[in-house]
């Protein structure tokens, strides 16, 4: 009888877990843009299950018009910090991105009580990124 309920324990405290570190990422899931304040370039992360992610890249060149790219990256959430209690909640995530093809970046996101998000890179510079509903396009 206790093999059982030491079986049933370990299967719901990993439910538990699992369910938890889903939810935690579910906050990065989906598609984040910024852009800046004379909109002459946007950048969309698209954060999805799996670890996967895709970086477009658009702006004005000079003479040339509009140019756009997109780069496919992996990534692994290094740490994440949450805490919360009943008035605030804190969430930042560490995540080591690898583009394909090309070098890897760390990140830092941080996030925002307004729904956004703040990136910077190991070596500086902070970009706020909102959440882009599934109707919009890249």
């Amino acid at each position: 009888m206790k093999k059982w309920i030491l079986l049933f324990l370990g299967i719901f405290l990993f439910l538990v877990v699992t369910a938890n570190i889903a939810a935690a990422d579910e906050h990065l899931y989906g598609k984040w843009r910024y852009e800046k304040p004379e909109g002459s370039s946007v950048l969309v992360f698209i954060f999805l299950a799996g670890e996967k992610g895709e970086m477009s890249v658009s702006y004005n060149d000079d003479g040339l018009g509009q140019k756009q790219f997109t780069l496919p990256f992996s990534y692994v959430v290094e740490s994440k910090i949450v805490a919360s209690s009943s008035i605030d909640e804190f969430r930042e995530y560490i995540l080591q991105m690898n583009f394909t093809g090309r070098a890897a970046a760390k990140i830092r996101i941080l996030f925002g009580k307004d729904g956004t998000i703040q990136i910077s890179g190991d070596k500086g510079g902070k970009l706020i990124f909102t959440k882009m509903g599934d109707e919009q396009d890249c």
